[in-house]
Parts: structure tokens; C-alpha cells; sequence
């Protein structure tokens, strides 16, 4: 009892501390780098004297944002020091910015900078949003003894799965996204229509396309990292299955590294009110607060940090669409988590059985006239085009294979990863094919869940192609990332299967030619098999209703708490 009372009092005196610490220092330094470059960099300290745990935020956005002064004096609210710096060519910093590619000496030296100065007490905690945290997880995976605990918010960690996800070119992300912030230039969201659409896409690009493939082999070596992550992400986010690649192969190569995960509904760049992403409001228990977000971010540092005695979760937090409610997993991946098939089978339908008989369905791939984008985990530099929205306009187009299951007799929960293993065969040396994941709703609404992309060369490896023999049957994978999603009662799950989906992906001209690069264009008949020996199907992790109803947040308790 009298243990209860002493923490109690602790925990009461702990807002005391807080605003104890009085109005922030900012200062501003040119930090050197070895070769005389100078990078622009804020220092935002605690008004008292001493040294700090310092939080160290690499980014190369605008570091003097409203919300981005408000985040670093928050910490500081908290005890520590934080160091903002923006990389070469940006916002004040000498020399020319060249994202992922040698960057990393830059951060070991701004580091080796930070720890020297008498306000470090030489316990480093590591923050990044989007493609700062790159930069984190890349100078976390150095190992360098001060380096304490990483929060990953949105981050990015596999550069060849954000420029080439199987294989075809994140378009309508990375190109807008390049152009701006790597070449500083200025162009409408009405413009990029007409450019995307250009042949060569290359053309509208002033860099080379091996640059390209240069900053996609830059990945993080994630078996690198040993320090504690919190996650945080949404459903709905483009790159939110960089979180999971993360979280993974830290759980693999070292098991015992703590990290929690906070997955919601929302999408890049949520501005923490929001409840609606494409056609669903996902409700008010979907917002985590600017306050509750910075607490959580604060809490983590504290924790592992700063060595405090403040709690941090134990276990991971996920925002179940459709349900609109909370769950809080002891574990990830689940175990009680199982996988369902869905095998394509005659008449355009799924089910639970692979047909004996081999089947095929045929369509004519034109890359002239590609499905065109809308809705799904897009980017959300087109917010017109991301998030749940119908896609019934797409049910008339010859192009697209439909396989619809039967309507389900009681919910599903799929809470885990996605993918369809297709039996193919092309008349092209190389094409592309697509599968889209749907909730078909009582409505007649069809949800987008996910959609994936394959380019047929790159089938077994980004790193070299492996061209198409004329109607040769092929194994491909298409990865549908992850989802935790209740599909109810009376409602079905359809599958679409297609060659393109543009401009979330550059189309293929279904030539030997460079994508990005051909002028021509050609068509292509493909099949698609099912049943017998090339059994196409689609693969759902999935968890029992007593699962979700033992680990549900109650009402009222939402993310902010």
C-alpha cells in the first residue's frame, strides 16, 4: 500500500515537472559536415541549465512548421533536448540534396556534432515521420551505443518496395513527390494528368531513370536495429506497409527488441481530426489527438530514453474498419490467426474449393486505354483518388476478370496480410497483372480493400528480368499488404484481376523496352488459370469473432486515453 501511494504521489507531481521546464530555448547552428557543407539546424532546449536526453529529427521538409515548432517545444515540455536539422540543398543547408543515396554520413556526423555539446547528456532517441524516418531507422541500424529508441510514425524503410512495388513504378506517388522536393519544382495537381500520361514517361523527368533504381537499393539493413520501436501508421496510408516490413524483420532477426504498433484508419499526412478517408467516416473513435499523439511520442522517449519509470504499452493497438472499433493484441502476428483460401473457380465465383478441372479465362490487355485509378491506399497527393471508395464503375470493362464469393453467413475478420497467387500466361515477353481486393456491400457497393501490382519479368526478383515465353503458364505472387477489416454478415468478397491501374502504377507497353522509357505500345492477350494443377487463389489472414470480442476496447475507451 504504502508502494501505491509513493507512485501515486510521483505520478500526480509529474505535471509540476512538466511545466517546470518554462519557455524553450531555440537556438540555430550551421552544423559542418567533413567537407565544409554546412546543414541548417535548430536546437530547441529546456529553459533550466543542465544537460538533456536529446531527441535527434532529420527530415527534409520545412522544419519550421507551426505543427513541427509545437512537436519539438512538446518534448522539450518533457525534458528534452531536440535537434532538428534539414539534409543538403534544403531549407537553409548548403550543398545538394540527394535523398537516400550517401546520406548516412551526414546523420553520423550530426549525431557525433550532438553528443559533443554540453546540453547532451548522450542518450539519443530517434523521431521520424514519413521519409525522415528513414533517416532514423538508417542511422539506428549503425548500432552506436547512444542511440536509445526509435519512434517510426509513417516511415519508410524498403526503398525498392516504395519506387517498385512488384516491380512496376510507384507513379503517381514518387514522381509528384521527386519532382518537388528532390528538383524543387512546381507543378498543379491538374497538370499531372496530362504528364502521366505522357510516352515516354521519362521525358517529364529531369533526372536519369538509373537514379531511380540507385535510390531503390538504398534499404535500411533492418536486422541492424536493436533499439525499442513504437509504430504508428494507418490503414489507409500509402506506405504504411513499410511499418509492417519493419516491425517484421525487427521481430526476426531480434526477437527480444521491444516494439508496439498503433495502426488506425488513417491516411499520409493525417492531421489528427479527420475521420472520413474516401467515401467512409471511420467515427470519433478513429482520431488520435495532436495532444494524445505527442504524449504516446513522449512517453516511448521517456521510457526508454530517459530510463523514467513511466509505463509504456504492452500491447500492440488496431483500429478494426468496418467493426470502428479498438483492439488490443498481446502479439503480432497473431496467433490464433488463420489462413483462408479463396480459390477462383468457373462462372466468375470464389470459394473455399479448388476446382479439378482446369480452367482458363482470357482478356486483351490494352496499354492505351488502362484501368484508371480510384480509391484504395493511394497517395494522398491525390486525395480525390485514395481511400474506400466504390468501384462499381469498373464492372463493365472487358478487361477485368471478377470472381465474387458467395455471401457470407457470418462476419470475417481479416486482420494480417493479403495475397494472390495467380497461374498466368501472356502472349507478351513481359506485362503486368493486378489484383484488387473488394467488399461487395449489402448496397450493392463494392469497398476497395487493397490492390497489388506484378510485373511478369520481375515475378522471382527486382533484381534482374526474366522475360515470357508466349503462353508458358507462370507462378506469380501478387502482395495485397495488410488489412484488419470486418467484412459482415451478407456482404461478399470480390476479387478482380487486371493488368493495370494507372496512375498508381506506370502502365506496361507490354514490350522488352523500359517502361518509363518505350514510346510504343502493344497489346497483349493474357489468361488466367484456375482449378487443376493451377489452382489461382486468394490467401486472407483471418481471426475468429471470439478473438476481436476478447481483445475489443470498450466504447469510450479510444486511442486518446
Amino acid at each position: 500500500m504504502k508502494k501505491q501511494i509513493a507512485l501515486l504521489l510521483i505520478v500526480l507531481s509529474f505535471p509540476i515537472i512538466l511545466c517546470a521546464q518554462g519557455v524553450p530555448q531555440l537556438l540555430t547552428q550551421n552544423v559542418p559536415m567533413q567537407d565544409s557543407i554546412h546543414l541548417a539546424t535548430d536546437i530547441y532546449l529546456p529553459s533550466s541549465e543542465g544537460s538533456f536526453p536529446t531527441i535527434l529529427y532529420l527530415l527534409p521538409y520545412d522544419r519550421r512548421t507551426q505543427e513541427r515548432q509545437q512537436f519539438c517545444q512538446f518534448l522539450v515540455s518533457r525534458g528534452f533536448a531536440v535537434v532538428i536539422q534539414n539534409p543538403r540543398g534544403k531549407f537553409g543547408s548548403e550543398g545538394e540534396y540527394l535523398p537516400f543515396i550517401d546520406e548516412l554520413k551526414d546523420f553520423q556526423q550530426t549525431l557525433d556534432w550532438t553528443l559533443e555539446q554540453t546540453w547532451c547528456n548522450g542518450n539519443i532517441g530517434l523521431y521520424g515521420s514519413s521519409s525522415s524516418s528513414y533517416n532514423a531507422q538508417l542511422l539506428a541500424s549503425t548500432r552506436h551505443a547512444s542511440i536509445k529508441a526509435i519512434v517510426n510514425h509513417s516511415g519508410l524503410t524498403k526503398t525498392d518496395e516504395l519506387f517498385f512495388p512488384g516491380g512496376a513504378f510507384r507513379l503517381n506517388t514518387l514522381f509528384p513527390w521527386l519532382n518537388h522536393f528532390y528538383k524543387g519544382k512546381q507543378v498543379s495537381s491538374g497538370q499531372w494528368e496530362a504528364i502521366f500520361k505522357e510516352a515516354p514517361v521519362s521525358e517529364h523527368m529531369d533526372w536519369d531513370t538509373y537514379l531511380l533504381y540507385q535510390m531503390a537499393r538504398q534499404s535500411v539493413g533492418t536486422h541492424k536495429i536493436k533499439v525499442p520501436i513504437l509504430h504508428i501508421t494507418g490503414w489507409n496510408d500509402v506506405v504504411y506497409r513499410q511499418t509492417f516490413f519493419l516491425f517484421k524483420d525487427v521481430k526476426h532477426f531480434n526477437p527480444s527488441v521491444d516494439q508496439h504498433l498503433i495502426i488506425g484508419p488513417w491516411e499520409h499526412n493525417y492531421d489528427h481530426t479527420n475521420t472520413t478517408f474516401g467515401e467512409v467516416d471511420f467515427g470519433g473513435e478513429s482520431v488520435l489527438s495532436s495532444t494524445a499523439f505527442r504524449r504516446k511520442v513522449a512517453d516511448w522517449f521517456d521510457h526508454y530514453v530517459n530510463g523514467s519509470f513511466l509505463p509504456v504499452p504492452d500491447k500492440h493497438e488496431f483500429f478494426v474498419m468496418g467493426l470502428n472499433q479498438w483492439i488490443d493484441i498481446p502479439t503480432y502476428p497473431v496467433h490464433e490467426s488463420e489462413r483462408l483460401r479463396f480459390y477462383l473457380q468457373e462462372k466468375g465465383q470464389l470459394g473455399i474449393e479448388s476446382p479439378e478441372k482446369e480452367q482458363a479465362y482470357t482478356y486483351v490487355f490494352d496499354p492505351e486505354n488502362p484501368v484508371p485509378t480510384y480509391g484504395g491506399v493511394n497517395s494522398h497527393l491525390f486525395p480525390e483518388e485514395s481511400g474506400p471508395r466504390d468501384q462499381s464503375r469498373f464492372l463493365e470493362r472487358e478487361d477485368i476478370l471478377a470472381f465474387e464469393s458467395d455471401t457470407l453467413s457470418e462476419d470475417l475478420y481479416i486482420l494480417g496480410d493479403m495475397k494472390v497467387v495467380l497461374f498466368a500466361s501472356s502472349d507478351a515477353p513481359d506485362t503486368d497483372f493486378t489484383a484488387k481486393l473488394m467488399a461487395k456491400r449489402a448496397n450493392g457497393q463494392y469497398r476497395i480493400i487493397e490492390d497489388g501490382i506484378i510485373r511478369a519479368s520481375n515475378r522471382n526478383t527486382h533484381l534482374s528480368k526474366e522475360w515470357l515465353e508466349p503462353q508458358e503458364v507462370y507462378e506469380m505472387e501478387i502482395d495485397l499488404g495488410f488489412s484488419g477489416i470486418e467484412i459482415k454478415a451478407g456482404e461478399q468478397l470480390v476479387l478482380h484481376i487486371s493488368s493495370s491501374n494507372f496512375p498508381k502504377y506506370n502502365v506496361h507497353h507490354n514490350l522488352k523496352e523500359h517502361p518509363l522509357e518505350a514510346i510504343h505500345f502493344e497489346k497483349a492477350n493474357q489468361t488466367i488459370y484456375a482449378g487443376g494443377r493451377n489452382a489461382s487463389y486468394l490467401s486472407l489472414t483471418t481471426v475468429p469473432k471470439s478473438f476481436i470480442e476478447q481483445y475489443l476496447r470498450p466504447k469510450g475507451m479510444n486511442i486518446n486515453k
